[in-house]
């Protein structure tokens, strides 16, 4: 028995549905202002934890703890759903902030902390295509098919080695109305086998085969972003984006496609998006609240 962490940051979009899934953007051809921002849909796991090497083309991630402190290898994923092939049980999370009012203080007016739901942005309804149509046509690259019972939450710790706090939110939210965007969404499960495998819809040998270290964990990450992002610590990110410059990605898995939308900075959304230029949040998650 072991614990298993799935932790997602990146360009993807969490909906609740049957089955619960992270659709992951396809941002290949993303840019902004006229310069292309490519991204990559990768999963990013400690050499530690990786049982059996892939048939998959692979790179190596800096081991300087802005994903974990171990040395990591990343896939790309192409046109594929993952699955675990044993759901575990869910592991409630512990000290979860839910929202209530009266809005918190931010901790610095450049970054993206406080956003306002995805149904605030009219937005909240994730297309049928997107959840379960075909993928690499330029909407979707890849989906991660959550167990039942799965409660994702948001950790903090992203691509930040400050600890900023951003707004964590419980899914589905407990007592409180759903945040839309986080740093990384994270999902525990308790794996009562030796080891458990990360399913290609593509081909068996394109799994993962994942298995606990010495701490009787291990940790997975699936992340939608640019390689250098994934590659190394850019919490110094040149260029910088403008705070919503990700909101047109996401909300092209809206149903009724992407909509302009500038979020109002007072209570009782708590939607805040800064001044000028942001550095962080890199990419989002975005949970939406259905499929229609």
């Amino acid at each position: 028995m072991f614990d298993l962490f799935l932790r997602f940051t990146g360009l993807c979009g969490f909906v609740p549905a049957t089955p619960d899934k992270v659709v992951l953007t396809d941002s290949r051809n993303f840019s902004h202002n006229g310069m292309p921002m490519p991204h990559l849909a990768a999963i990013v796991i400690p050499l530690v934890n990786l049982q059996d090497t892939p048939r998959r083309d692979g790179f190596f991630v800096d081991n300087d703890g802005h994903f974990e402190d171990h040395l990591m290898v990343a896939y790309t994923l192409d046109s594929e759903e993952l699955s675990l092939n044993i759901p575990g049980t869910s592991k409630t999370p512990t000290g979860l902030n839910s929202y209530s009012p009266p809005c918190p203080t931010p901790q610095n007016m450049n970054r993206l902390e406080w956003v306002v739901a995805m149904n605030d942005f009219v937005a909240g309804t994730m297309t049928t295509a997107a959840y379960s149509g075909p993928l690499g046509t330029g909407l979707v690259l890849a989906r991660f098919n959550l167990p039942a019972s799965s409660q994702p939450y948001t950790d903090s710790h992203a691509m930040l080695n400050d600890q900023s706090l951003i707004v964590k939110w419980s899914f589905p939210p407990a007592n409180a109305a759903p945040r839309a965007l986080a740093e990384v969404v994270t999902v525990h499960r308790q794996i009562s086998a030796a080891n458990v495998t990360i399913q290609s819809s593509l081909s068996s040998a394109r799994n993962f085969t994942i298995a606990p270290g010495a701490d009787g964990q291990a940790a997975v990450w699936v992340v939608n972003m640019m390689h250098d992002d994934i590659v190394k610590d850019n919490t110094s990110h040149t260029p910088t984006r403008d705070p919503d410059v990700h909101l047109s990605e996401l909300f092209r898995l809206a149903k009724g496609g992407p909509t302009a939308v500038t979020p109002t900075p007072f209570p009782p959304h708590c939607s805040l998006l800064g001044t000028g230029q942001a550095f962080v949040p890199k990419c989002p998650p975005a949970l939406f609240t259905a499929v229609g």
